[in-house]
């Protein structure tokens, strides 16, 4: 079961690094998001095709489907698509749809049992570490979303959103102590995050 949140971790690292890497491009932040939310929405569609929601979280109705409807049209709002969905304006899609992300994924961080029982969620037969991680994780793209989409410079969003991974880093190692993995596999990605803050930020 642990194994499908670290997929769901992974994708939402890959969203995040697309997004950096097409506004970099020189894409427009909302193409750069736009294509950033793909992977998620691919992802989410398999999972509900295995039944993921129901059962690794325990989650039955319309809770199983929300994150497809959302991320169906942000992809059809950022990207264009022939369903016949209304349009909104993009700038305020992205906000929303950040500040959506941020705010689940701060729950799940900070309290990831409230979370999880809001979501239907409360069986979910997963590591609470794991959990707390995805929350850091979705916080973070969340905050690379609204700061692209404020028209911040690629490179500063990269190192303001692996300063905000550092701290993560900090706290599940020295302060919460609940990082998964070893403390020397912590400690190389803490110092690799710690290199791309120095080089984007100073």
């Amino acid at each position: 079961a642990d194994e499908a949140i670290v997929k769901y971790m992974g994708l939402t690292l890959l969203g995040q690094a697309m997004m950096i890497y097409y506004s970099m491009q020189g894409e427009s932040a909302a193409t750069a998001i736009g294509y950033s939310i793909l992977p998620q929405l691919i992802g989410n569609l398999q999972g509900n095709l295995n039944d993921e929601p129901g059962k690794l979280f325990g989650q039955e109705g319309p809770a199983k489907y929300i994150n497809i409807v959302l991320a169906a049209f942000m992809a059809h709002t950022l990207l264009g698509s022939p369903l016949p969905l209304p349009q909104v304006d993009s700038g305020t899609a992205i906000n929303a749809y950040a500040a959506w992300g941020a705010l689940n994924g701060l729950g799940m961080y900070f309290a990831t049992d409230k979370l999880m029982e809001a979501w239907g969620a409360s069986g979910a037969k997963l590591q609470k570490n794991f959990l707390k991680s995805f929350g850091g994780f979705l916080t973070i793209s969340s905050l690379t979303a609204y700061m692209l989409n404020s028209g911040e410079d690629a490179i500063k969003t990269l190192g303001y959103a692996s300063a905000l991974t550092l701290a993560t880093q900090i706290d599940g190692s020295y302060i919460s102590k609940d990082a998964p993995g070893s403390e020397a596999a912590a400690n190389f990605w803490m110092a690799i995050t710690a290199g791309i803050v120095g080089f984007t930020l100073f």
